[in-house]
């Protein structure tokens, strides 16, 4: 998997190669990757935006 994308490579796990449960982990996986970046902008943003009228 090192060229491969995440959400390519859960793709082909899922559906290509009928590994639902190993799909299912990679989405959750992919979910908090992207839920911690989130928290992690809204909490840079803050410091950076002063006045948000």
């Amino acid at each position: 998997m090192p060229t491969t994308a995440l959400v390519y490579y859960l793709y082909q796990q899922a559906f290509q190669f009928h590994h639902f449960g190993y799909g299912a982990m990679l989405s959750i996986l992919l979910f908090a990757i992207v839920a911690l970046l989130t928290v992690v902008q809204w909490r840079i943003r803050r410091k950076w935006v002063i006045d948000e009228t």
